[in-house]
């Protein structure tokens, strides 16, 4: 009986790391900040490109291929959490300059973006405008260390995602 006893001590003890590990939160620190962020697509249920109405030129989508295109889209988030939730600063870069504030909950993975200064450098880029858009409007995120997920409501029927992957470093 005794043994019976320890045995199942010995096996609650082992079982303790792993219930106190779990949580319901992502590490909206780790996921944002440390890293700049570079578009990948706009996207609406994990397609690639979503056929924007009012872009019907091709190239339009290919000039912002991550791998081959010529125009990039890249952001950067800092901030400090506290209680699940962190506040902080974006800067952006591409066919236009942008920064503002943002905010991220982690246990209900809320996010707000407000762009506070834009500079547009290519005004005939229809992509950017896009994703100033979709920014602006962000409502949630899902995302780990390697890709981030923002998501806003682009018409009464269509949520969208702007996709990024962490930008790596060509040597």
């Amino acid at each position: 009986m005794k043994k019976t006893i320890v045995f199942q001590t010995i096996c609650l003890l082992t079982l303790l790391p792993l219930f106190c590990g779990c949580n319901d939160t992502d590490d909206v620190t780790s996921i944002f900040t440390g890293k700049t962020w570079e578009l990948t697509f706009i996207t609406e249920n994990g397609k690639h490109w979503y056929p924007f109405p009012d872009i019907t030129d091709s190239n339009a989508y290919e000039a912002y291929d991550f791998i081959t295109g010529d125009k990039r889209f890249t952001i950067t988030f800092t901030g400090v959490e506290k209680e699940n939730v962190i506040d902080g600063e974006f800067t952006a870069s591409g066919s236009a300059i942008l920064s503002g504030t943002w905010r991220a909950n982690a246990k209900k993975n809320t996010f707000a973006c407000h762009i506070k200064e834009q500079r547009v450098i290519d005004a005939d880029d229809k992509i950017m405008a896009k994703i100033i858009d979709g920014l602006s409007r962000a409502v949630s995120y899902k995302g780990d260390n390697d890709n981030l997920f923002i998501h806003y409501p682009y018409n009464e029927k269509v949520n969208l995602r702007l996709a990024f992957h962490v930008k790596r470093k060509v040597q």
